[in-house]
C-alpha cells in the first residue's frame, strides 16, 4: 500500500485492518470480524477478532499475517503477545490489534459484548 499509516487517516486506517481481515478469511480463519472503535477506545482505532481452530493454525496465522503485514508496509509492535497459552494472541498493529482465539476464548472474553458500541464493518471478501 502506498503511504505511511497514521493515526487519524481513517481512510488509510481502514484499507490496513482489512487487509489484514481479508487475509485471514483467505487463510481459513473462522467468523473474522472487524470492529470500529472510533471513539470508544484510546489503545486501537479498530480491532480484528478471528477464531482458530487449533494450536498450529494460530501459529501459522501468527506468521502469515506478520509477514503480510510486512509486505504491505503495516507496522507490528514487538511481535505477537501470547495472551493466554495457546488459546489467545495479539498481534498489535499500533492503530489496530488483531485478535487470534479458540472458539471457547472467544466465547468466554466476549470481545464482541465488550466493545458492543463500536460499529461492525463488513469485509468484503467474506461471505456472511
Amino acid at each position: 500500500m502506498d503511504g505511511t499509516y497514521v493515526r487519524g487517516d481513517k481512510a488509510l486506517l481502514e484499507v490496513g485492518v482489512m487487509k489484514a481481515a481479508n487475509y485471514l478469511v483467505e487463510s481459513k480463519a473462522i467468523d473474522v470480524k472487524v470492529i470500529d472503535l472510533d471513539g470508544h477506545s484510546s489503545i486501537a482505532d479498530y480491532f480484528v477478532v478471528a477464531t482458530v481452530t487449533s494450536y498450529a493454525q494460530l501459529r501459522g496465522l501468527v506468521r502469515g499475517l506478520q509477514e503480510h503485514l510486512a509486505e504491505k508496509g503495516i507496522p507490528i509492535k514487538s511481535g505477537a503477545k501470547h495472551l493466554t497459552e495457546d488459546i489467545w494472541t495479539l498481534l498489535d498493529c499500533e492503530y489496530f490489534l488483531v485478535h487470534l482465539m479458540t472458539e471457547e476464548a472467544r466465547e468466554f472474553y466476549g470481545l464482541e459484548k465488550l466493545w458492543f458500541e463500536g460499529k461492525l464493518l463488513k469485509i468484503p471478501q467474506q461471505d456472511s
